[in-house]
């Protein structure tokens, strides 16, 4: 469905859209990895920090295909083609659940830093979450995961009103993804 939009937005045809989205998604997706290590390690020294997120980055983004020696072998010696090679630059799996989890932890971490703009940093988180469901189940778990373990460890430390801000977000994917529970328990019947 969004590559068809983008399609009818930008009046090209959904080849071009495709191929496009093969260095746009992974592009994104690199900036949203290198925004959130460098606001992980934002207390570290700003030089090493920033090789530290460009690392990060090209690790998450490239590092799944040249971990795997037999396959970055069988590439550069031709063996396979480039367009199996990079994992991130798959038509809809997984980079859009990737998109979705970053920007979701991006948002989250936001929330956890600073005491401003909560509420929209929640409503995003939370329609963040509820894409993730519909793209990809397993960025969708993970996100869940990390906001039920930090809303536990917040509530241990009595610190109610980050606590209140996790609940948001779950109330409002909830809400943004009903339809999606709806009619998985309409096929379940």
């Amino acid at each position: 469905i969004l590559y068809a939009l983008a399609s009818l937005l930008l009046h090209q045809p959904p080849v071009n859209i495709m191929i496009a989205s093969r260095f746009v998604l992974p592009f994104i997706l690199f900036f949203l990895v290198y925004f959130l290590i460098s606001w992980l390690t934002a207390n570290s020294f700003s030089v090493l920090n920033k090789i530290n997120a460009i690392a990060g980055a090209l690790l998450v983004t490239l590092g799944y295909d040249l971990v795997d020696y037999r396959t970055a072998w069988l590439f550069l010696t031709g063996k396979i083609s480039g367009g199996n090679f990079l994992l991130w630059a798959r038509p809809v799996n997984p980079v859009m659940g990737g998109f979705f989890l970053f920007s979701f932890l991006l948002c989250l971490w936001a929330i956890i830093r600073q005491e401003r703009y909560r509420k929209t940093l929640a409503a995003a988180a939370g329609g963040f979450l509820a894409l993730a469901i519909y793209t990809y189940f397993f960025s969708w778990g993970i996100a869940v995961s990390v906001l039920a373990i930090l809303g536990l460890i917040y509530l241990l430390e009595k610190r109610y009103d980050l606590v209140k801000s996790l609940a948001a977000i779950g109330l409002v994917a909830a809400v943004l993804s009903s339809p999606y529970w709806y009619f998985s328990w309409q096929l379940s019947r």
